[in-house]
């Protein structure tokens, strides 16, 4: 091995080339996060082009991993007599796993160690992920729990296993910094419009983007970073459009991203309204006039919400919140599912009040799940949760405090979605006392509205009839001397 020492990396590769030529063996060299080369490129051209001429001579095969950003090096080498340093590569791009692959990434059926997941918890990692390897990882760890030193599982996705931790931010934007700017631009464009036509983009480019649309179109789905809906477009995975959104002020221009995705299954669920006949006009609890304090803007907040409850428990709409999985068995749709349904009764309900709904607005703890809005002032926080899910009392207790504490506001509402009815009292009482516990310990008004999601029987079988308090919500009894008197001009009423 001494003849290696003090050779530089050219020398030595040369040498180790010839060294293994003569043993019959051809030396296969990977040059991982290979971006460096552009700057060696830019401040010492010749070192580089005796690598490129020690890589293509003899018998030896290199693979050069890295980003988008390595194209440059043919920019760098334009002065070159010779041909381009990336001339004779064969450009790859590292695609997604296929369905199979992210299946069983997924459950570890490569390993011992057995991993269970329920179908539509896998359903929803592979939507969320879009099958990119180290995605796959990273949200099964979040997920997982283990039941035994050889086994474990993962529990149902939440909106907080979706959150961009730091590594995730540095991640995303080394990845963003290295793609051409047509491709930021594409992805920018996609993530505001939630999806979009080739048509749609192309009228949005300049004539010479527009010529080389189709190419980044393709390379953008090949990389994951994009995926096909029909005829549209939109951003590959769930964690891409969350930094995409977090990030929007340093985005390209024209890319102002909306916190809020359309996604495939929110078209879903709006074709399933439509179907169903659910209208968009619901009664209008309060004239818009008649809100000025803090205590007539809680109760249109909490009217509309229990509108919305005797929708779902009395007028069918149960059925845009559950899986039919046949012989007469359901399971309740994703968290995220379960919002944008909620979503479309929530909003024609809050804006002939000149409520603003915004569905996952990004506060200084994370995403929130809903805040109604009426001006500067009034604002109600709300945070849904599944019956199933590991944080079900901390979401009153923990989550929607923190919320409320990161918005400087005073009103929440937490709603449990259940599917089954065991337990469900003891569930609602339970969730109902950490809710006055908080208002006790810091002050906070948090009402539990659960709701029913399960079908309930048809009126000729049924034993009782619910209390008219169930839907028509009224404005819950504070202490003396509280906030509820301040209007919206700010005097005392």
């Amino acid at each position: 091995m001494s003849r290696y020492y003090g050779l530089d990396a050219v020398a030595g590769l040369r040498t180790i080339s010839r060294a293994v030529a003569e043993h019959d063996r051809q030396l296969l060299l990977l040059i991982d996060e290979s971006e460096v080369l552009v700057n060696i490129a830019l401040h010492e051209p010749a070192y580089l082009a005796r690598l490129r001429k020690t890589l293509q001579e003899g018998d030896m095969r290199t693979i050069l991993a890295s980003t988008q950003y390595l194209r440059q090096l043919n920019s760098a080498a334009v002065d070159w007599i010779t041909s381009p340093f990336l001339f004779g590569f064969q450009q790859i791009n590292l695609r997604p796993f296929s369905s199979d692959g992210a299946v069983s990434l997924t459950r570890q059926t490569q390993s011992n160690f057995q991993i269970e997941v329920e179908p539509t918890t896998l359903a929803d990692i592979i939507r969320h992920t879009n099958r990119h390897p180290y995605l796959v990882q990273l949200l099964c760890e979040r997920l997982f729990v283990a039941t035994g030193p050889r086994s474990g599982g993962l529990r149902p996705v939440e909106s907080t296993d979706l959150e961009i931790d730091h590594l995730l931010d540095a991640y995303f934007r080394i990845d963003f910094d290295h793609m051409e700017p047509l491709g930021q631009r594409i992805l920018s464009i996609t993530a505001d419009s939630s999806t979009i036509t080739e048509d749609q983009l192309a009228s949005m480019m300049t004539p010479q983007e527009a010529a080389n649309l189709q190419r980044q179109l393709r390379e953008l789905l090949e990389l994951g970073h994009l995926v096909r809906a029909g005829d549209n477009w939109m951003v590959g995975n769930e964690f891409l459009r969350r930094w995409l959104f977090e990030n929007r002020d340093t985005l390209p221009a024209g890319a102002a991203v909306q916190p809020h995705s359309a996604r495939i299954q929110e078209e879903n669920i709006s074709t399933f309204v439509r179907e169903l006949g659910i209208s968009a006009a619901r009664p209008l609890p309060t004239p818009a006039s008649t809100v000025q304090s803090e205590g007539e803007f809680y109760s249109a907040v909490l009217r509309v919400m229990g509108e919305v409850r005797r929708l779902i428990e009395q007028d069918d709409g149960h059925k845009l919140l559950v899986n039919n999985l046949g012989a007469g068995k359901t399971s309740l749709r994703s968290e995220e599912e379960v919002q944008i349904a909620l979503k479309h009764w929530l909003r024609p309900l809050c804006e002939p009040l000149n409520i603003d709904l915004n569905r996952e607005p990004l506060t200084g703890r994370g995403y929130l799940d809903f805040k109604f809005s009426l001006g500067r002032q009034l604002r109600c926080l709300i945070e849904v949760k599944l019956f199933n899910s590991s944080k079900l009392q901390d979401g009153v207790g923990i989550q929607l405090p923190l919320y409320l504490l990161a918005e400087k506001a005073t009103f929440g509402i937490y709603v449990p979605v259940f599917l089954e009815a065991a337990d469900y009292d003891n569930s609602v009482k339970l969730l109902e006392a950490q809710a006055a516990e908080r208002g006790l310990t810091h002050q906070y008004l948090i009402t539990v509205i659960d709701i029913r999601a399960w079908k309930p029987k048809s009126a000729s079988k049924a034993d009782l009839v619910e209390e008219m308090a169930r839907y028509d919500l009224a404005y819950p009894a504070l202490p003396s001397g509280s906030y509820i008197t301040r209007n919206v001009g700010g005097h005392g009423s």
